[in-house]
Protein backbone atom coordinates (compact mmCIF):
# COMPACT_ATOMS: atom_id res chain seq x y z
CA UNK A 1 0.00 0.00 0.00
CA UNK A 2 1.45 3.37 -0.93
CA UNK A 3 1.58 5.52 2.20
CA UNK A 4 2.77 9.10 0.58
CA UNK A 5 1.39 11.08 -2.16
CA UNK A 6 2.34 10.91 -5.43
CA UNK A 7 2.77 14.15 -7.58
CA UNK A 8 3.18 14.27 -11.02
CA UNK A 9 5.18 17.63 -11.25
CA UNK A 10 8.09 19.05 -9.16
CA UNK A 11 7.07 20.96 -6.03
CA UNK A 12 8.19 24.86 -6.91
CA UNK A 13 11.56 25.02 -5.14
CA UNK A 14 14.09 27.30 -6.98
CA UNK A 15 13.37 29.87 -9.37
CA UNK A 16 13.53 29.62 -13.06
CA UNK A 17 13.10 25.69 -12.86
CA UNK A 18 11.21 23.56 -15.55
CA UNK A 19 8.69 22.63 -13.55
CA UNK A 20 8.08 19.34 -15.29
CA UNK A 21 8.59 16.82 -18.06
CA UNK A 22 5.58 18.31 -19.80
CA UNK A 23 5.79 19.29 -23.36
CA UNK A 24 8.27 22.67 -23.30
CA UNK A 25 9.87 24.77 -25.73
CA UNK A 26 13.13 26.05 -24.85
CA UNK A 27 15.27 28.35 -27.18
CA UNK A 28 18.89 29.85 -26.76
CA UNK A 29 19.63 32.92 -27.23
CA UNK A 30 22.87 35.77 -25.68
CA UNK A 31 21.85 38.10 -22.50
CA UNK A 32 22.49 41.17 -23.59
CA UNK A 33 23.08 42.03 -19.98
CA UNK A 34 22.60 40.60 -16.29
CA UNK A 35 19.46 38.62 -16.54
CA UNK A 36 18.00 36.28 -13.57
CA UNK A 37 16.81 32.96 -13.23
CA UNK A 38 13.11 32.78 -13.74
CA UNK A 39 12.78 36.49 -15.12
CA UNK A 40 10.85 37.56 -18.29
CA UNK A 41 12.67 38.67 -21.17
CA UNK A 42 12.36 40.47 -24.64
CA UNK A 43 14.85 40.00 -27.73
CA UNK A 44 17.73 42.59 -28.04
CA UNK A 45 19.52 44.73 -29.62
CA UNK A 46 20.53 42.40 -32.24
CA UNK A 47 16.95 40.45 -32.46
CA UNK A 48 17.97 37.32 -33.75
CA UNK A 49 20.62 36.60 -31.33
CA UNK A 50 20.24 38.14 -27.89
CA UNK A 51 17.73 39.39 -25.21
CA UNK A 52 17.61 41.57 -22.29
CA UNK A 53 15.23 42.00 -19.00
CA UNK A 54 11.40 42.90 -20.27
CA UNK A 55 10.81 46.39 -19.86
CA UNK A 56 6.91 46.66 -21.56
CA UNK A 57 4.98 44.17 -22.37
CA UNK A 58 4.76 44.09 -26.03
CA UNK A 59 8.07 42.73 -26.50
CA UNK A 60 7.57 39.29 -24.09
CA UNK A 61 9.65 36.62 -25.41
CA UNK A 62 10.14 33.94 -22.47
CA UNK A 63 11.43 33.62 -19.30
CA UNK A 64 14.84 32.44 -18.46
CA UNK A 65 15.03 29.49 -17.05
CA UNK A 66 17.92 27.91 -14.58
CA UNK A 67 20.96 26.83 -15.46
CA UNK A 68 23.09 24.95 -12.85
CA UNK A 69 25.94 26.00 -14.46
CA UNK A 70 25.75 29.55 -12.73
CA UNK A 71 26.39 29.60 -9.37
CA UNK A 72 25.45 33.34 -8.70
CA UNK A 73 21.72 33.08 -9.45
CA UNK A 74 21.74 34.86 -12.70
CA UNK A 75 22.89 35.09 -16.41
CA UNK A 76 26.03 37.06 -17.01
CA UNK A 77 26.24 39.26 -19.84
CA UNK A 78 27.55 37.55 -23.20
CA UNK A 79 26.49 33.98 -21.68
CA UNK A 80 23.98 32.15 -23.28
CA UNK A 81 20.59 31.77 -22.01
CA UNK A 82 17.86 28.88 -21.91
CA UNK A 83 14.64 31.08 -22.39
CA UNK A 84 11.61 28.85 -22.42
CA UNK A 85 8.77 30.12 -24.83
CA UNK A 86 6.31 27.30 -23.99
CA UNK A 87 6.15 25.02 -21.00
CA UNK A 88 5.82 25.09 -17.42
CA UNK A 89 8.41 27.15 -15.01
CA UNK A 90 8.55 28.05 -11.50
CA UNK A 91 8.39 32.00 -11.31
CA UNK A 92 7.87 34.17 -8.04
CA UNK A 93 4.57 36.01 -8.25
CA UNK A 94 3.72 39.35 -6.56
CA UNK A 95 0.17 38.41 -5.50
CA UNK A 96 -1.49 34.89 -4.06
CA UNK A 97 -2.70 32.91 -6.63
CA UNK A 98 -4.59 29.49 -7.12
CA UNK A 99 -4.26 26.75 -9.81
CA UNK A 100 -6.16 27.80 -12.91
CA UNK A 101 -5.64 31.80 -12.28
CA UNK A 102 -4.81 33.20 -15.80
CA UNK A 103 -1.20 34.65 -15.27
CA UNK A 104 0.03 37.90 -17.10
CA UNK A 105 3.41 39.38 -16.93
CA UNK A 106 3.60 43.27 -16.25
CA UNK A 107 6.56 45.73 -17.87
CA UNK A 108 8.35 45.69 -14.79
CA UNK A 109 8.52 41.85 -15.03
CA UNK A 110 6.08 40.73 -12.14
CA UNK A 111 3.76 37.52 -12.77
CA UNK A 112 0.39 37.66 -11.37
CA UNK A 113 -3.17 37.08 -12.11
CA UNK A 114 -4.03 40.91 -12.09
CA UNK A 115 -5.15 41.98 -15.81
CA UNK A 116 -4.60 45.34 -15.14
CA UNK A 117 -1.70 46.74 -17.21
CA UNK A 118 -0.60 42.81 -18.18
CA UNK A 119 0.05 40.88 -20.97
CA UNK A 120 -1.81 37.17 -21.30
CA UNK A 121 0.83 34.77 -21.07
CA UNK A 122 -0.81 31.67 -19.79
CA UNK A 123 -1.95 30.05 -16.50
CA UNK A 124 -0.77 29.29 -12.94
CA UNK A 125 -0.27 25.24 -12.16
CA UNK A 126 -0.36 25.63 -8.24
CA UNK A 127 -1.55 27.64 -5.48
CA UNK A 128 0.32 30.42 -3.72
CA UNK A 129 -1.26 31.31 -1.04
CA UNK A 130 0.88 34.55 -0.08
CA UNK A 131 2.82 37.35 -2.43
CA UNK A 132 6.60 37.27 -3.43
CA UNK A 133 6.35 33.51 -3.33
CA UNK A 134 7.09 30.82 -6.05
CA UNK A 135 4.59 29.19 -7.89
CA UNK A 136 3.94 26.95 -11.18
CA UNK A 137 3.36 28.80 -14.52
CA UNK A 138 2.35 27.44 -17.65
CA UNK A 139 3.86 29.61 -20.26
CA UNK A 140 1.16 29.13 -23.67
CA UNK A 141 -1.61 27.30 -23.95
CA UNK A 142 -2.39 23.94 -22.15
Amino acid sequence: MQTEDFLTYSVPRLIGQVADTSLAQIDSYVAENAIGFGEAVKRGTDTAKQIKKLDNITDFLGIAVRNEREATGDYPANNMVSVLTFGRVVVKTSEAVVAGDKAYVHADGKFNKTATDGLLIGTFMSNQPTADNLVIMQIGKK
